[in-house]
């Protein structure tokens, strides 16, 4: 090999050394971009998530993350003042509120700890907001609108005061310690004075626990009270007409669904046992169409 061979050959390898060099640079610089670029991006939506908690609220549950979503409702809650003199039939606040419950009953399907605080959270403050009834009144006005015409959807959804009564003692009594025994000392307050979230807690309450001696006998009262008044409704409603007919239909069927949930959790005792059975067949037939919805 001659000498200008040689060079060249040198020439060669320092261009690939140089080429080599090249391109590790332009890599690592490419990589350090794109590192810097996810730092931003990730900055970028925490800031947007603090600043509007809500939208984020939103694009997780649109996921179907849950879990996320409802931290995201806490956050856009922390961030909403409420009166505690509200007396607003529209109260923003409530609508988030009940959007966050909705959120957080799904999210406590996972059965962690972390899901069943957040239920927790968001139902304690529901039942202790002053414009709460109204809320609530409004809530079963709209279910009533959309689904006059469909008695079995209307008979679950119908009695949203209840409902998240029920949710908050089903997120207590799955905390324990503390929270259950607060759960059982609500639930033995609605059995001394039952009103209209009395079934539903003792729904929640009587899937987690058994009840003792005392419990069972209040129960089975009330129980017998509220089928007395299902089936009362009978007169009023063959009265009325339109909209107040269609009340007292969703109040009815709602009552005969509850009440045949709570026999099914206390099936074992031989009077749930018969109750369960008489009033599905009952809530079934009356499901069918023998009151008609809503017409004069």
């Amino acid at each position: 090999m001659n000498d200008a061979d040689k060079k060249s050959e040198i020439v060669a390898e320092n261009e690939e050394k140089a080429e080599a060099g090249l391109g590790y640079f332009i890599a690592r610089v490419s990589v350090l971009t794109l590192v810097c670029a996810l730092v931003v991006l990730s900055l970028a939506a925490a800031l947007i998530g603090c600043l509007f908690p809500k939208a984020y609220m939103d694009m997780y549950r649109g996921l179907g993350n849950y879990g996320k979503a409802a931290d995201y409702a806490a956050a856009a809650l922390a961030r909403e003042s409420h009166s505690s003199e509200c007396d607003e039939i529209a109260c923003a606040y409530m609508n988030l509120l009940e959007s966050a419950t909705a959120i957080a009953v799904i999210a406590a399907e996972d059965e962690t700890e972390a899901s069943y605080e957040r239920l927790y959270e968001f139902t304690d403050a529901y039942v202790s907001a002053p414009c709460r009834a109204k809320h609530s009144a409004r809530v079963d006005a709209t279910y009533i609108k959309e689904y006059g015409n469909n008695l079995a959807m209307l008979s679950v959804l119908y009695g949203y005061d209840g409902y998240v009564a029920g949710e908050r003692i089903r997120a207590m009594c799955a905390l324990g310690g503390e929270k259950a025994d607060e759960a059982k000392a609500d639930v033995n307050a609605k059995l001394d004075a039952p009103d209209g979230e009395t079934l539903c807690m003792l729904i929640s309450y009587t899937e987690a626990n058994r009840l003792d001696a005392e419990e069972f006998d209040k129960t089975k009262n009330v129980f017998a009270a509220y089928k007395f008044a299902a089936d009362s409704l009978d007169d009023l409603i063959a009265d009325a007409a339109g909209a107040r007919k269609t009340e007292l239909v969703a109040t009815k069927a709602n009552l005969l669904y509850r009440l045949s949930a709570l026999a099914d959790n206390l099936s074992a005792d031989e009077y749930f046992a018969a109750a369960a059975k008489e009033i599905k067949r009952e809530y079934t037939e009356f499901i069918k169409g023998i009151i008609p919805r809503g017409k004069p």
